[in-house]
């Protein structure tokens, strides 16, 4: 564990004795608990989040953390994870349930972690030289790298192959513990996790290089928080990666598939959801470019670039229809520089998501 980067949350003190099972402030005293090697920095009254309960998470994380060491891969544990939630969502009380048991039931065996589960993290980081081009940002960095809202962990792998260090975060313990055991089934020596709000980043000033946040803000309560919280922790000439999606897209929204979900208005569509999903949009809170463009402007300090898919992409990793014939579209001979102004520029309120890149101002 790396923990030259951590501060205290209470005094924002830097020296934390950590063991296995807890992270104790030198300077004030405060003791964080562990789980698995991920210090929980949270506070339930001041860490709230939309939709995010943190009983439910605590209890589910109990669950992981009860067999933890009688399995032997993460697909395991996110199988196990998937077949909770399904329980509890017809009725059975979590509480109860024996996740030895759910095991058995659903027969869940393990699926040695492959190339294909490390290709998401690979392929972001194939693409940042591209979004790097011609903008006058920084080259990516390879000192220590933040993973800001790492859900079940997609991207550790990649990233961790890339930087000296790597310092995991999100609010879930369930998450955590997921990603506790891709470190556990893989041995990666240079990854901390830490259990903790994006908008609270238990992290001294200026300490990370690169901070990485893909399709977190929308989950996140107070957006420009968590953009002045990455602004304060990035060192000068550090970098920025946040992928948003946009509320204006015409595009299948991610969270709900309903297309064109910013131009139906908001009952409308909260109707629609509720009949069709039975679910809440309030747990959501997409931004359009305009929206997130002032968010940024207000809250991180540096040179920012924003676009959809980098002029020279070759390949994307989740496909679809639309990436990949937009993709096809920038690649053209002698039209790619035209279909890059289309797309990145005149017509990028309207794409799926948005990617922002920026590079902290070196005062």
């Amino acid at each position: 564990m790396n923990s030259d980067a951590l501060s205290c949350l209470a005094c924002t003190g830097s020296k934390l004795v950590v063991d296995a099972t807890s992270a104790k402030c030198k300077q004030c005293g405060t003791d964080y608990p562990v789980l698995r090697g991920a210090i929980d920095f949270r506070n339930a009254d001041r860490d709230l989040s939309a939709g995010y309960d943190f009983a439910i998470d605590n209890l589910y994380a109990a669950k992981l953390d009860e067999v933890f060491d009688e399995v032997t891969t993460v697909s395991e544990l996110r199988r196990l994870y998937s077949a909770l939630r399904e329980r509890r969502e017809r009725g059975l009380s979590l509480a109860d349930l024996d996740p030895r048991a759910v095991i058995k039931e659903d027969d869940i065996r393990p699926i040695s972690y492959s190339t294909a589960d490390a290709a998401h993290g690979r392929s972001i980081l194939e693409k940042i030289p591209l979004y790097l081009e011609g903008s006058g940002l920084p080259a990516l960095p390879n000192g220590v790298a933040l993973e800001d809202g790492a859900g079940e962990g997609f991207y550790i792998v990649g990233l961790s192959e890339k930087f000296a260090q790597l310092i995991v975060l999100d609010l879930s313990m369930t998450y955590m513990m997921l990603a506790a055991k891709i470190i556990d089934e893989l041995g990666l020596p240079n990854v901390t996790l830490i259990c903790a709000s994006a908008e609270h980043l238990p992290l001294k000033d200026r300490s990370i290089d690169f901070v990485h946040s893909n399709n977190v803000i929308e989950h996140v309560s107070d957006q420009g928080r968590m953009i002045a919280e990455a602004n304060r922790v990035i060192h000068p000439n550090g970098l920025l990666f946040m992928v948003s999606p946009n509320r204006f897209s015409l595009y299948f929204e991610p969270h709900f598939r309903l297309p064109g979900y910013g131009f139906i208005p908001e009952p409308i569509r909260r109707k629609i959801i509720m009949r069709s999903q039975g679910r809440d949009i309030d747990n959501i809170s997409l931004r359009s470019l305009g929206e997130l463009r002032r968010l940024i402007s207000d809250n991180f300090d540096g040179l920012t670039k924003y676009s959809f898919i980098p002029r020279r992409l070759r390949h994307t990793q989740t496909g679809g229809f639309i990436r990949t014939s937009l993709t096809r579209m920038l690649n053209l001979p002698g039209l790619g520089r035209v279909a890059d102004f289309a797309i990145n520029r005149m017509a990028l309120g309207l794409m799926p998501y948005h990617v922002v890149l920026g590079a902290k101002s070196k005062t």
